[in-house]
Formats: C-alpha cells, structure tokens, sequence
C-alpha cells in the first residue's frame, strides 16, 4: 500500500462462510526456517476507513501510551517483526493523513520525538527487528501510479537531497533507538513496470540507482533494499525485480543481501512468488526474499506462502502483513491496531500463536506476569487465555480482578494451578491478598478487531461457460481488475465450491457488465453431502451498472453451506462477474 496516493482499490462480489481453512505442509517445518511474521504499523487508529490524524509519526505525539499499549498487545499475539512507512514531502500543506515536511533535509520537531518514541517503545516492548521504509510524496515523488499505469508524479529532481539527507537522518535516529536489527527500504514500491512508459520509468529507474548507490557508500549493503509490488501478475512481478537488479547493478555496488516483494492479496501470490524465484535465479542470484507486505491474517494467502517454502530452495525470511483485507473494504487500512496475524503464524510456524500467561508468585511483593513470549504482560488483546499460577511463596498468592473475572489462590496454596479465562476489554488487576497488601499489578486488554474473511478466494470455480482469457477462477482471485465473462447472454451460471462446509454471513456480488440495466441474479446454495439438494438463498432483481457491488445479509446465518452457484436468467449484456467473494461468519 506504501504510496497511499497511487494505491488502486478493489471491490468484490462476497459470501460469507464459516469452516476449515488449509492445511500446512508437514515438509515445510522440516526442511525450512520459520521467517519472522509481523505487520506494518503505521497509524494507531483506522476510524470509517480514514487516516486523517492518525499518523504514528505525524501524530502521535498525545497518545503514546495508546502506541505502547498496542504494541505490548501485537508482541503477546506473537508478531516479531514491524515495518514503517515514513511519507515525506517538502510541502505538506493539505496532507493530514501521515506526511511529515522534509524541506530541512532533516525530521522535525514535534516529528523527531514521535519517531524516537516509536523507534524506543518497539524495541522496549521485544520486537526482533523494525524496517523503515521510505515514501516520498510529490514533489518529491518520482513515481506516481493512476489508473492506468504510471503518470507524470511532477517530480522535482532539485530535491532529490533533500529526501537523500532526511534518509540519513532518520536512518540514525532508528539506529540509535530502535531494536538491534533494523533495516530500511529506499523507495517503497517504488519500481516501475516492465510495460510502463519507458520515459517516466526512466525518472523512477535512475533514482534507485542514485539512492543506492549513495546508502551503499555510507552505511553499506546488509540492511538496505528497494520493494517492489506484484500485484499484477507473474509476468509483471518477475519483470519488475528484472528492473529492479539492473537498477541496481548500474549503481555499480553489491546488490542487496534481500529482496523484498509486495505480492498479490490472493492466493496468486505463490504463481508470483516462483515467478520472482525464478527470475531471481535467472540473474545468477540467491538473496532471499522478505514479504513486506501481505493481505491482513488470511490463512489462504499464507498457505500459498507455506507451498512456496517447501517447493523452493529461497528462504523467506520475514512476512509482513498489511491492514487491509483481500476483499479491501477500505481504499488503504481496513484494520486498526493491535493486530493480530493467526492465520500466518499458523501455516508458517506449524501451531498458532499461544495464549498462555504465566503467574509466578515469589513473596507478596514480587510477582510476576510473562507473555508466552516472555515479555511482562501490559497490554493483551480480548480473547480466551490460560493462565498458569507458580505460588512458591508461604505467606501470598495471586489474586486477578477484572471485567467478568474475580480469581485467586489461597495464600496457603503452594504449587502450580492453571485457569481458563477470557479476558474482555478493560483493566486488570492483579497482586496478593495479604494483610496490607495491595493489587499491585495492572494490565489493559484491548479490543481486536475481527475483519470477515473471504474463504472464497482462490477456491475452484466453474461455469456454464467462459472465454479463454476470462476463466471463471477470475471471479474468486481478489482482484477487481479481471472477471470471469461467459462469452454468451443469459442465461448463465457460475459456482463456487467452497471445500468444506461453511455458514455464511453475507454475500456481495461486484458487477461486470456494459451496457446498464435490468439483470436478474439468483443465488443457490447447497450442502456437502451428495444427496443435499440446492436452494435458492437470495435474488437480485433491478437495474444494474458496472462495478455496483449487490450485497445481502441473510437474517441468520446458514450453516452447512459448501457450493454457491450465481445464476443469471436477465441481462443485457454478456454475462460476467468482477468478484464473487465468500465471508465466514
């Protein structure tokens, strides 16, 4: 998502469901290093899918104890690894959605302080490593992505120093402050397309090797990379990394020690994966690569990723995940922090994050609280937990107060108990019950946002009938930029077979059709078993134009449900569908 201002938005046709998702290869855990799994943290509040005034560095300077606490609840859900953009722009007169001014060649103040506060609190609350990575905005932009490619970004070569020196700057600060590992991405997303007007990626190409070149003489080449996207399919992925190594090598130094990639929000992203694998390998090179940016906790995205891992000889060695879900309800960030990554650290680590907490009482005034990670426990996000009470003391216990839970041990008690607690938002409490003791201890659980999953997405797909460069697999991609199109007029049908049984919570149809008017869609639903008949869920009836989203909520969800099949009995043009997306709920 890096440059916010050229990050295209994409609908989908949804249905919301409920069930298994995909298994992890066992061979992965085997034969492969677990890569660090976190996410790009960047505004500490997504209110309505703005940004406005939410900017860690451009605006956190009231609220870093929200920062920290958001921070000590990710590291207890088990991220690792944190990545964040900083916008720059010489003028940044209407931008309130996290640019900072860079016309002093430096970060300015109130701007120093958040950063030094951010970098502080990431390293204080247990991150392994922080990646800072560099958006400039225009006119410090030499790249701008529209609609249809890259345009004109207005580009003033004049501050091409200005962004150098505030890169320098703020390179130092992280160093000084942040976590011991820390690396840094020059130009995110910032490489321009195999098939982008050469002239416009000519601004963009010298400007990486410039950059590069200028970084590997100071500071050399072991924690410095440019990113680059994927989004647009194999071909366009392995011919933007093409790009990005003769960039590179023009600059006449080692190239970098990683590669990082910006893949597809949709299973796809493992066709991109080998694509960039191979390219890679074609370029005599071994790097690995780092995810830097992925869908929000998509468990079939990070299968696709786990496939990967087992089928190549290139390690990945960090995913990030972004705060936008495959189905993008938002334009940016659909999710506010704390956020969680399940559904990576599942299929990459072979188990899901822990939950259990440990209590350990050595005397009324020394007990202790540790995340599963080891960390003392601040701040946690809602959910169930198990609690572990090591009581070695004669003369205490342990005594947790808080929403909906009142639990202790006796101060006779010695040895191990453990509880179950679900723990809702609000503060906790905890210390011994001892004459004159108090509850010394306290810990903030936070409320998690819980984003709808599209369990549709990359799920097998068929048709009444389909063109060739238009399959019915387009319609379950994730991407609004192709559709499946049956080639014909109604009547028509599409279907989508979910691969176990689901209970669905919504369904959202994205309309592929020219010109407008009076469509007909009816949804059906079916079961697994074979003798489960079809039935009809919803119809969609009324004039329709292309790229309207059809939505339905059914008045409770149906379980069980494992094919959905869209029929079409009127329409005036071809029948076709931009997105048919499915939510468990």
């Amino acid at each position: 998502m890096p440059r916010i201002a050229v990050v295209a938005t994409s609908v989908a046709v949804v249905l919301v469901a409920a069930g298994s998702g995909g298994s992890t290869p066992a061979a992965v855990r085997e034969s492969t290093p677990v890569p660090l799994i976190g996410a790009s943290y960047t505004h500490f509040w997504n209110p309505d899918c703005s940004l406005g005034g939410s900017g860690i560095v451009a605006d956190g300077g009231g609220v870093r104890a929200t920062i920290k606490q958001q921070l000590a609840a990710m590291r207890a859900a088990g991220l690792e690894s944190l990545r964040m953009i900083v916008w720059n722009a010489h003028d940044t007169t209407g931008q309130d959605w996290g640019v900072i001014p860079s016309a002093a060649g430096r970060v300015v103040e109130p701007y120093r302080s958040n950063l030094i506060h951010y970098a502080t609190d990431v390293r204080e609350a247990g991150f392994k490593q922080l990646t800072i990575a560099f958006g400039p905005q225009p006119p410090n932009l030499p790249l701008l992505y529209g609609p249809s490619g890259i345009t004109d970004p207005g580009y003033d070569p004049g501050l091409f120093e200005e962004n150098w020196s505030f890169i320098r700057d703020v390179r130092s600060l992280v160093k000084q402050y942040g976590p011991a590992s820390t690396h840094f991405d020059l130009f995110s997303e910032g490489v321009p397309g195999p098939t982008d007007d050469p002239a416009l990626a000519r601004i963009a190409d010298d400007y990486i090797t410039r950059m590069y070149r200028n970084y590997v003489d100071a500071f050399g080449n072991s924690d410095v990379t440019v990113s680059f996207v994927g989004v647009v399919g194999p071909e366009d992925a392995a011919g933007r990394v093409k790009k990005l190594v003769a960039d590179l090598r023009a600059s006449g130094r080692p190239l970098p020690t990683y590669f990082d990639i910006h893949p597809s929000y949709a299973p796809r992203v493992l066709d991109e994966l080998r694509a960039v694998d191979n390219a890679l390998t074609e370029e005599g090179l071994s790097q690995p690569l780092v995810i830097g940016e992925e869908a929000y906790d998509d468990p079939a995205v990070a299968h696709a990723i786990a496939t990967f891992e087992t089928t190549s000889a290139r390690p990945i060695t960090e995913v990030l995940e972004w705060p936008l879900t495959a189905d993008r309800p938002c334009k940016d960030i659909s999710v506010s922090a704390p956020y969680r990554a399940d559904g990576y650290i599942t299929a990459l680590t072979g188990a899901p994050p822990s939950t259990n907490l440990t209590a350990t009482v050595f005397s009324p005034k020394q007990i202790t609280l540790t995340s599963p990670y080891g960390n003392p426990v601040t701040a946690l996000e809602d959910g169930d937990y198990a609690f572990t009470v090591t009581d070695t003391s004669a003369a205490a216990n342990f005594h947790l107060v808080g929403p909906g839970v009142n639990r202790h041990t006796t101060r006779r008690f010695a040895g191990t108990a453990t509880w179950p607690i679900t723990l809702r938002p609000g503060t906790y409490r905890y210390g011994s019950d001892r004459p004159h003791a108090k509850l010394r201890g306290r810990f903030v659980v936070l409320a998690t946002q819980k984003p709808e999953l599209n369990i549709a997405l990359g799920k097998a797909a068929t048709a009444s009938s389909e063109t060739q460069n238009n399959p019915a697999s387009f319609a379950v991609d994730g991407l609004a930029e192709t559709f499946w199109n049956a080639g014909a007029f109604a009547p028509q049908w599409i279907q989508i077979d979910l691969g176990a049984p689901y209970s669905i919570g919504r369904i959202r149809l994205l309309v592929a059709q020219l010109p407008a008017g009076y469509t007909d869609h009816r949804v059906w639903v079916r079961g697994a078993a074979p003798g489960d008949q079809e039935h009809l869920l919803h119809e969609f009836a009324g004039e329709t134009t292309d790229s309207e989203a059809l939505d339905y909520t059914p008045t409770k969800p149906l379980a069980g449900i494992r094919y959905i099949r869209v029929e079409t009995t009127a329409s005036p043009s071809w029948i076709a569908w931009k997105e048919i997306e499915v939510f468990q709920h």
